[in-house]
């Protein structure tokens, strides 16, 4: 632990910054090193395509289950999208 610090992360740190060693710390990067409205502008097609799927098909009676869904919806189509598309850092 550095001097003056209260916390430790527990990363590695590399060249005055801490490693990421998880996907969310990984979306987290992405996201800073492309910036918010690249990272909607990529997001936004399968987010409103599940969006829409979800109102019109998904009926569980239940906000826990519809929630899920259209999160598993999303995902499967943003997955998709990215094997269509090419990757999302190229």
């Amino acid at each position: 632990m550095r001097p003056g610090r209260r916390y430790w992360s527990g990363w590695p740190i590399t060249r005055g910054h801490a490693v990421p060693r998880t996907k969310e710390a990984i979306m987290f990067s992405y996201v800073k090193q492309v910036g918010i409205p690249t990272a909607l502008a990529q997001e936004a097609p399968a987010f409103l395509a599940a969006f829409v799927i979800a109102e019109v098909f998904y009926k569980f009676r239940s906000f826990t289950l519809e929630c899920a869904a259209f999160l598993v919806t999303w995902y499967a189509l943003s997955w998709v999208q990215s094997r269509i598309v090419g990757s999302r850092g190229q």
